[in-house]
């Protein structure tokens, strides 16, 4: 849509110019974020897209760290007993 409105627009004023670099400024800017917000998720590396517009260096996010001592994560209990389990009822 960005493309056909940049070439729908003869002749290309300095302000139409001006408002499509913004708009493909903009475009890059959520990329990265949502990029940056799967590498999170994920715990992956994902690329960048840099201001001149090249590929940048992986980003790779930091693992988390398991601190000593920490309680474990609680473990899900069935919610029916396995066959040939006796149950208090």
């Amino acid at each position: 849509m960005m493309l056909n409105n940049m070439i729908n627009e003869q002749p290309v004023s300095d302000d139409a110019f001006q408002n499509t670099l913004l708009e493909y400024s903009n475009l890059r800017k959520y990329v990265n974020e949502s990029l940056l917000n799967v590498s999170k998720m994920k715990g992956c590396s994902v690329p960048q897209i840099g201001d001149g517009w090249e590929w940048k260096q992986f980003n790779k996010v930091p693992a988390r760290r398991v601190v000593a001592g920490a309680p474990a994560a609680p473990t899900a209990t069935p919610a029916y007993p396995n066959p040939g389990e006796d149950t208090d009822e």
